[in-house]
């Protein structure tokens, strides 16, 4: 290194300003447009290519012993499996659906949103635990829904595939609730994003990204999980 650029290397550059954080917070509602279907990481895909008759099969008892490596599904099981519980009153969603879509939409569908950005500018604060500690999902915001319990969802989905069409059909028996809405409060940086671009970017989270299963952002042809968001207060209002 030579001695001018030694010298150079040790001059001041000076005052460096770096402004308060500006922390706030907003009540919210996100209003579901679409039914919400949901699955809480333990009903998932078998073995592919393993056999999964139902336990109310007609035929039950022939298909016991021909299927070595089968397991019998219990859809009511499965369903209750798939369930973000609370309490028996009510179920809750994961609070961070909602952070992961809002990132979802500032790296896919905004133009000129840092991502990386958005990722530390705000939060959305989680108001329950689950009653299972096994949950892998357990910090919740509660489900407001006329229904309740959920209705039982029965679809087939394909695994092992190696394109659309492809697999061997999997059947899943998963809550969804046909009308749904969860109100959450964001805690956010006002120096780095602005109410009104939060609120829209959450609208574009939910209206493009949508949460939780057959959203748009997974299923090409999905459009389950859609919801977009008021201000708490209008919604009551």
């Amino acid at each position: 290194m030579s001695k001018e650029t030694d010298k150079k290397s040790t001059e001041p550059v000076g005052n460096i300003i770096i402004s308060a954080p500006k922390w706030e917070e907003i009540r919210l509602r996100a209003v579901g447009m679409k039914p919400l279907l949901v699955n809480n990481g333990k009903n998932l895909a078998r073995t592919i290519g393993e056999s999964r008759p139902t336990v109310n099969d007609a035929e039950n008892a022939t298909v016991r012993s021909k299927t070595k490596k089968g397991k019998l599904v219990d859809p009511q099981a499965d369903y209750e499996k798939s369930r973000y519980r609370i309490d028996d009153k009510s179920d809750g969603i994961p609070a961070y659906f909602f952070k992961k879509a809002v990132i979802y939409a500032a790296n896919t569908i905004v133009p000129g949103v840092a991502k990386t950005q958005i990722k530390g500018a705000f939060f959305v604060e989680a108001e329950f635990k689950s009653n299972d500690p096994t949950d892998n999902a357990a910090w919740l915001l509660r489900l407001d829904t006329p229904v309740f319990p959920p209705i039982m969802d029965t679809r087939s989905e394909r695994v092992g595939g190696k394109g659309p069409g492809t697999g061997a059909p999997d059947p899943r028996y998963r809550a969804i609730y046909p009308e749904w809405s969860c109100s959450f409060t964001v805690r956010y940086l006002s120096n780095l994003i602005t109410l009104p671009n939060l609120l829209h970017l959450l609208n574009y989270a939910g209206e493009c990204g949508g949460i939780a299963e057959h959203r748009p952002e997974k299923s090409g042809d999905g459009e389950l999980g859609r919801f977009h968001v008021i201000k708490e207060e209008d919604y009551r209002a």
